[in-house]
């Protein structure tokens, strides 16, 4: 016979037997979820800085989405995009691309008004015209960004130079808006108030202006390593490029392999997508900053729109020979402009009156 206290114990469980028993057994069907999760594709151009293997597998592994990560070369993307649209597609398509076009992807996406686009990368266009529908654009902060190159610019300038620091401006307008010019201008000052910036056109050898090596020229008047010794025109024709220009528009193939050829360290405030050798340029997000926007995403809040984050360094720096100590000073004013202890518009608005009316016109784009 079942003791008293024993029996206690087993009615619980012989009322849930009967229960289940009356009702039936579970509707499996039922008991399915309702929606199915969520799909990403993350298409990572190349191997940049940041997204290792390793990095990588917190992006696959978040929850409430689906999410495959694949890694393409630059010139296989326009053929892996079009097989996006000629098969199924995911809900969301994120390419991870330092140096994509701005024209092309927006050119893409426009196309495809049906497929939801993240690129992250680049820096912003100046205009609303820029944003497209269904696209998010992921950058960092595009004015710390440029106040960071300017200022190396400034600091790599002194040191290639025997006579007074010269940067040379690449003369083209891009579609990068005032403010980040600006804040690289007030940079450049601020790394370096005794450099000159010079308008620099890039000539093709052979052509008028050519400098007597053979190789490109600053037409506008860029000097090579500084100021000229006394008694010379600065500037005249034929003067060879400064070791650092600085650029707000795209080289062209050939524009590159000329920069190359004459040893120019190159500091883009925009998208190089030809860009090879020494450059630096805004950085690219880390793949910290999609795995938010896949939870954005899996949780109905992704939204199209430019956004720009605080995450990680706000520049990159290839093939450009840097001292320790440099490195360190960028390192720590990347934290300030993050923390908000430089203003960029405050050091711009407190440079004399003269230098910002000649640097506003060598670089153009509305700059006052």
């Amino acid at each position: 016979m079942l003791r008293r206290e024993n029996f206690l114990r087993w009615v619980p469980a012989l009322t849930a037997c009967f229960a289940m028993s009356a009702c039936g057994a579970p509707n499996l069907a039922e008991m399915r979820p309702q929606h199915a999760k969520a799909t990403a594709e993350v298409l990572v151009v190349g191997t940049p800085p940041g997204w290792t293997d390793d990095a990588v597998k917190g992006i696959e592994e978040v929850a409430g989405v689906v999410t495959q990560v694949r890694r393409v070369s630059s010139a296989s993307m326009g053929q892996v995009l079009d097989q996006k649209v000629q098969g199924s597609h995911p809900g969301l398509l994120v390419v991870v691309d330092a140096n994509g076009s701005p024209t092309a992807i927006r050119a893409w996406a426009s196309s495809h008004p049906n497929i939801r686009l993240e690129w992250v990368g680049g820096m912003p266009s100046a205009g609303a015209s820029a944003d497209v529908p269904g696209v998010r654009r992921v950058t960092v902060q595009p004015v710390a960004a440029a106040y960071c190159l300017g200022w190396g610019a400034g600091q790599l300038a002194a040191a290639a130079s025997a006579w007074v620091p010269t940067v040379g401006w690449l003369e083209g307008s891009g579609s990068l808006p005032a403010s980040v010019i600006q804040a690289a201008l007030a940079g450049l000052y601020s790394g370096n108030p005794t450099v000159q910036l010079r308008p620099v056109t890039l000539a093709p050898p052979g052509a008028a202006g050519q400098s007597g090596d053979g190789g490109a020229s600053a037409l506008a008047g860029g000097v090579a390593g500084g100021a000229p010794p006394a008694g010379t025109n600065p500037q005249s024709a034929g003067a060879p490029l400064p070791k650092v220009v600085l650029t707000a528009r795209e080289l062209t193939p050939a524009e590159w392999a000329l920069v190359r050829a004459e040893g120019v360290t190159v500091i883009s405030l925009c998208p190089q997508p030809a860009g090879t050798g020494g450059i630096g340029a805004p950085a690219l997000p880390g793949p910290g900053v999609v795995a938010d926007d896949l939870r954005l995403f899996a949780a109905g809040r992704w939204q199209a729109g430019w956004h720009a984050v605080d995450a990680g360094s706000l520049t990159q720096w290839h093939s450009i020979p840097m001292p320790d100590a440099l490195r360190a000073s960028l390192d720590s004013l990347e934290l300030a402009l993050q923390g908000g202890t430089i203003q960029p518009s405050t050091v711009w608005n407190q440079m004399p009156a003269d230098i910002r009316t000649q640097w506003g016109a060598v670089a153009g784009g509305g700059i006052a």
